[in-house]
């Protein structure tokens, strides 16, 4: 539920990858999305700050720099170093 504008309430990914790995994509950026990303490094930030049982990693990737890195990408690990929150 987002309680737009303020605060988000909940905050749902585009995909959670295993345990720890939360990929948000985009296609196209606008302000509200700009607010999520914000809520996604900060929801990490505090259930790591809670829990010792695994560390969750936000990723962001925009289409369009996915697009210019595509052929530099080649791992998960690629992924992270491209994208890492």
């Amino acid at each position: 539920m987002n309680t737009f504008p303020g605060n988000s309430g909940h905050y749902f990914s585009a995909y959670q990858l295993g345990l720890s790995t939360i990929v948000e994509t985009k296609g196209r950026e606008d302000l509200e999305d700009i607010r999520k990303i914000e809520r996604l490094k900060q929801w990490c930030k505090d259930v790591n700050a809670i829990q010792n049982e695994g560390t969750y990693i936000p990723v962001y990737v925009k289409e369009e720099d996915f697009n210019a890195n595509r052929t530099n990408i080649k791992t998960f690990a690629d992924v992270l170093a491209l994208y890492g929150l």
